[in-house]
């Protein structure tokens, strides 16, 4: 017998022991046998960034990145009949993070994307991008102080062009080109805007999500930041569900759009969409959080945040209104994007999102981030592999512009895979609780909290078995070299595994 070992250029690591039958040296019949082999470690490649110059351009690398013009898969491609503005863009502006944020679940919702500008001005990047997409309506998330009557009126007297950017729309009764529509979506201030998207008119029905048994014992806390963590009554199936951070500051928010944008899946496909980011002062339920959750029928909400975020008075009174809570915070920034992601691939019944990680078309995905890599070999295009998303947690710019986007893979929202959010201390640190969290993630057995073992492959080299296993495989950086320096990313890429 001899041991051996084979590690792919992307995929786990696994030792096999093998048979092999000898005579004077010479081997005897057709093959080697397996006897038998244990995956060691998953390991990660770090795909090259999604980055832009600035904020704007970085919103338009992950938009056609995600949604392919040149093969007709652009923005809002898959809505159904009841969506009636066409396909369609939002757009926010680049300074502040309120808006692009809170736009999540909208842009979600209809399978499109957000776009960033300068308040005074639109970025010829941004223009073209709205062309090659393909739009046909742009939505402009805030008021003229937020974003310009100038940059609104450019936009209306701009053309409208067909998925590709090579063909204009024509208006069907006089044949001549047809303009954007530009419509805004704003209130008096950043609450009422946060408000209007989280009631996106045209919008699908929040994620259903529930099932949760009102006795905790025994199953995990995604809560370190201590605080009320629960409250009210559990639901005894799912419900229509919302996420609740503070407006306040924008990290918990960030890591927050990431489901806001692609909800959940633990339902089948069509029984559950995007989860509305509603924004509150941190002290107190403002009136227009309250009225997001009514009019939206909600019934359960994930404060994401600590008491210092989002107070427990906060908790309470959602509470009262007759919503079940549950709080997911870390002690810090990163620690809470790490608590979130968690709960977002927790495969154990009951516990989390349960984020599959079954990838039909892995292959898509890949040969447009980390180049082509033939790692699957059963001929069916498919593996088991998580990507986990990675941004700078001292800024808002790169994840506002990017993250939620690319939190879906290859913006195909029939497809099941989603890609969790960690953010890092600084440009330049991963901090102790990412390096934590990718270390246990990285494990055969994952240590992540609500995680499945990996299980068995198929095949000699085939694919881990398990589409709820907690491995990870490939770190998607968010942000140029400023944002995630190139020793951050080496460091990140030699912690997984390790």
């Amino acid at each position: 017998m001899s041991l051996s070992g084979s590690a792919r250029t992307d995929g786990p690591v696994w030792a096999y022991v093998f048979w092999s039958q000898t005579v004077g040296g010479i081997q005897c019949g057709s093959q080697d046998y397996i006897l038998g082999h244990v995956q060691l470690t998953t390991i990660s490649e770090v795909a090259p960034a999604v980055f832009g110059a600035d904020a704007e351009a970085t919103s338009a690398q992950a938009v056609n990145h995600q949604f392919d013009y040149a093969k007709g898969d652009c923005v809002s491609n898959t809505v159904g009949s009841n969506f009636t503005y066409g396909p369609s863009i939002f757009l926010s502006r680049s300074d502040h993070y309120a808006d692009g944020l809170g736009a999540a679940y909208a842009a979600g919702s209809v399978d499109s994307g957000v776009l960033l500008t300068n308040p005074n001005s639109l970025n010829p990047i941004i223009k073209d991008t709205i062309r090659l997409q393909g739009v046909q309506t742009v939505f402009v998330t805030g008021g003229p102080l937020a974003i310009s009557d100038a940059v609104v009126n450019e936009l209306k007297a701009t053309p409208s062009y067909h998925c590709g950017g090579t063909s204009p729309r024509l208006d069907p009764n006089t044949g001549l080109p047809k303009n954007l529509v530009v419509i805004r979506i704003f209130g008096d201030t950043l609450w009422d805007t946060n408000e209007r998207l989280a009631e996106f008119v045209g919008a699908e029905p929040p994620a259903a999500f529930g099932a949760f048994s009102a006795n905790t014992t025994g199953k995990p806390s995604f809560n370190t930041a201590g605080g009320l963590s629960t409250a009210g009554t559990a639901p005894g199936g799912a419900v229509n569900t919302a996420l609740l951070v503070t407006g306040n500051n924008f990290q918990d928010a960030m890591v927050a759009s990431v489901p806001a944008y692609g909800g959940d899946f633990t339902t089948p496909i069509g029984q559950t969409g995007p989860m509305p980011l509603i924004a509150t002062p941190g002290d107190n339920l403002s009136q227009q959080a309250t009225n997001a959750i009514y009019n939206q029928h909600i019934g359960m909400v994930l404060v994401i945040g600590g008491p210092a975020a989002v107070s427990d008075n906060v908790v309470s009174q959602v509470a009262a209104l007759g919503v079940y809570v549950i709080r997911i915070a870390g002690i810090t920034a990163s620690d809470t994007s790490v608590q979130l992601a968690q709960f977002e691939l927790a495969g154990q019944a009951g516990v989390g999102f349960d984020w599959t990680n079954r990838d039909n078309d892995w292959a898509s995905y890949v040969n447009r981030t980390a180049g082509n890599i033939n790692f699957n070999t059963l001929g069916n295009n498919a593996v088991t592999a998580h990507v986990v998303l990675l941004a700078r947690g001292d800024y808002f710019a790169d994840a506002m512009a990017a993250a939620a986007v690319l939190s879906v893979h290859n913006g195909r929202f029939n497809n099941p895979q989603k890609f969790p959010l960690i953010i890092t201390d600084s440009p330049s640190s991963l901090g102790i609780y990412a390096t934590a969290f990718l270390q246990g993630g990285s494990m055969a057995v994952s240590t992540l909290k609500g995680a499945v073992n990996g299980g068995p492959i198929v095949g000699p080299y085939g694919d881990n078995t398990r589409d709820d296993s907690s491995s990870v495989f490939t770190i998607q950086p968010v942000g140029g070299p400023l944002a995630l320096t190139p020793a951050l990313l080496a460091a990140a890429g030699k912690v997984v595994g390790s």
